[in-house]
C-alpha cells in the first residue's frame, strides 16, 4: 500500500517524465498482489465456514478496486456466487442466479462465467 502511494505521488507530478511507464507498471503489479491476497483471504474464511468475515473480504474488494481494474468485475460475481453456493438458502439462490446471468450477459466468455454455470447448473456425469 505504501509503494502505491508512492507511484501515485509520482505519477501526479507532472515534472516527472523519464520513468512514468515503470512507476504504472509497479503500480499496477502492487495493486494485483493486494487483489490476490485479499481473495486469499476470502477463500480461506470460505473453507472456514466464515460467511460473513468472506462477504466483508469480498465488498471490501468491490469498493476498493472494482473502480479501478475492471476487469475484475467478472471474478467478484463469481466469488460471490460461491460464496451463494455455500450458504444454500433461499437468498443465497437467487443471488447465484442473478449473478449468473450478469455474468452470461456481460461476459459471455470469460472462465469465471463458465466456473458459475459450473456451480449453479451441476454437470451430470454420464458414461
Amino acid at each position: 500500500e505504501e509503494t502505491i502511494q508512492l507511484c501515485k505521488n509520482y505519477l501526479d507530478r507532472l515534472v516527472h517524465q523519464k520513468y512514468r511507464k515503470d512507476v504504472a507498471d509497479i503500480q499496477n503489479t502492487c495493486e494485483h498482489k493486494l487483489i490476490n491476497k485479499e481473495i486469499y483471504v476470502y477463500n480461506f474464511y470460505l473453507k472456514q465456514g466464515q460467511y460473513e468475515a468472506a462477504k466483508v473480504r469480498l465488498n471490501n474488494l468491490k469498493q476498493q478496486y472494482l473502480s479501478k481494474k475492471k476487469n475484475i468485475e467478472p471474478q467478484l460475481l463469481y466469488l460471490e456466487c460461491k460464496l451463494a453456493n455455500q450458504k444454500n438458502d433461499a437468498e443465497s439462490a437467487d443471488l447465484m442466479k442473478k449473478n449468473l446471468e450478469e455474468l452470461i450477459n456481460r461476459y459471455p466468455d470469460s472462465q469465471y462465467t463458465h466456473m458459475a454455470e459450473a456451480i449453479v447448473t451441476p454437470q451430470k456425469f454420464v458414461f
